[in-house]
């Protein structure tokens, strides 16, 4: 994320780590190593802060086509790396993850279930599948907006994966909050801040909703209206929950134009200063 937040290239990154393949492989299966589930993420993670470049600088340079076409093909391969659709559903059955009963008062009536996890490594390893995903969807949308003709290749499940991705996250905030005998501070701090992690990219889902909502002229005003008090409330409940986990873990609190500001700096928007707590 440093790299990111910055503006600049990752230092594993490879021009050409991508560029060969026409499908990269997503998320492993349960039954395969954590080794090769860790290398499977890091490939995609790694080559996250080269497109936000990308795109900023085609922002900049909108005439440039070499950079638009290295843009639009790194994006698109970006967005068809995806989880195997049966990867939850066997993780379930294998008895590595399952739902449990939402308890805490002010996330119940928003999500009504969460996930629990037999190992904090598969949690881990969804954090950070669902955190790339998310900043990719991000990404796209800012694709669409820069080479408007790029819609019709995405159509609209990116903004449907957003939405789907963002509230997955809130399934995981339970977790986060909850604490066994077997964990020391150290354990715990982590495992609190890979959640607050992808709270903060997750509020970028909402964020993008509500601005596309509110710069349409598609549909009912009704609708419209009802999708930007959507955005704005789950907006403000992804900000509270993470500054409930910077509060217990005394970090600055982060505040609503902090978020927006930074959401725009991982879909390759302007850089600015962002103070995030890193993992």
């Amino acid at each position: 994320m440093p790299a990111l937040l910055k503006g600049g290239d990752h230092g594993l990154d490879r021009t050409d780590c991508l560029c060969k393949q026409t499908r990269p492989s997503g998320l492993p299966a349960p039954q395969q190593s954590s080794q090769e589930a860790w290398q499977a993420l890091a490939q995609s993670y790694v080559a996250i802060p080269r497109l936000a470049r990308i795109i900023r600088e085609l922002q900049a340079s909108p005439e440039n086509e070499i950079l638009e076409q290295e843009g639009v093909n790194l994006a698109q391969i970006f967005y068809e790396t995806t989880i195997d659709p049966n990867f939850l559903s066997e993780a379930s059955s294998l008895g590595h993850l399952w739902e449990v009963p939402t308890t805490l008062g002010h996330l119940a009536d928003v999500i009504p279930t969460s996930y629990g996890f037999k190992s904090r490594k598969l949690a881990a390893l969804l954090v950070m599948y669902w955190m790339s995903r998310l900043l990719i969807c991000g990404l796209v949308d800012k694709i669409i907006s820069v080479v408007p003709s790029e819609a019709e290749f995405f159509g609209a499940r990116v903004e449907a994966e957003d939405r789907y991705l963002a509230t997955e996250v809130l399934k995981m905030v339970q977790y986060g909050f909850t604490i066994s005998s077997d964990m020391d501070s150290g354990t715990v701090r982590i495992q609190q801040l890979q959640v607050l992690s992808s709270l903060q990219i997750a509020f970028g889902a909402w964020y993008r909703m509500e601005k596309r909502a509110t710069a349409t002229m598609k549909g009912s005003s009704e609708g419209r209206e009802r999708k930007i008090e959507r955005a704005i409330f789950m907006k403000r409940l992804c900000l509270d929950l993470g500054n409930g986990f910077m509060r217990g873990m005394q970090l600055p609190i982060m505040t609503m134009g902090s978020l927006e500001a930074t959401s725009e700096v991982f879909a390759g928007g302007p850089l600015v200063q962002c103070d995030l707590a890193e993992i």
